[in-house]
């Protein structure tokens, strides 16, 4: 290691990476134009693997128009179950305080805009106020889904994830329910 010659140890260490390193190219670079045609096509196979053919977006279309529909088979897994089909049913028959949390934010966003303190001031208070309602009415419907259920079938009721799901559907605005709404508010689940 001391003693050796160091003419030798250059030229060992050359011809040993020469030989071993796979990072070696040995072709020349593709031009701009050729390495973007072929990434251009490596895009273009892999969107024709998702299916965009006109049999592929008609059953995307049949699908969801069945989803909307309330079609089990073609329900999404959080939306599936007897007691999801009653909760959606639950909260679809009556009316809600959460129904009307977007539209009154969009009142709040408007009152904000103007320069009046006192305008922001009840636009803060409107805030308030919304949100507590709409908390009261969310722990009721909950406890009353809950009671129902369990009345309805005691031994099968799935009450796992339902509060969550139940509080989500009631402040979503009725037209815009996915899967859509089976009952008219004041009809029974």
């Amino acid at each position: 290691m001391f003693n050796k010659n160091k003419s030798d140890q250059p030229s060992t260490q050359t011809s040993a990476t020469s030989t071993t390193n796979p990072s070696t190219k040995g072709k020349p670079t593709p031009s701009r134009k050729d390495a973007q045609a072929a990434r251009k096509a490596r895009l273009k196979g892999e969107t024709k693997a998702l299916g965009n053919s006109r049999a592929d977006r008609q059953a995307r279309v049949a699908q969801r128009d069945r989803m909307l529909a309330g079609d089990e088979s073609a329900l999404m897994a959080r939306d599936r179950g007897p007691s999801r089909r009653f909760a959606r049913n639950f909260v679809d028959a009556r009316r809600n305080a959460g129904e009307l949390f977007l539209p009154g934010a969009l009142l709040i966003l408007i009152l904000g805009f103007f320069p009046s303190v006192a305008l922001k001031s009840i636009s803060l208070w409107i805030w308030f106020a919304m949100v507590l309602v709409i908390a009261v009415d969310s722990v009721f419907m909950v406890r009353s889904l809950k009671r129902a259920l369990t009345a309805k079938n005691a031994e099968s009721a799935d009450l796992s994830g339902l509060s969550f799901y139940a509080t989500m559907r009631a402040l979503q605005i009725r037209r815009l329910r996915a899967p859509k709404c089976q009952l008219k508010p004041g009809d029974t689940p």
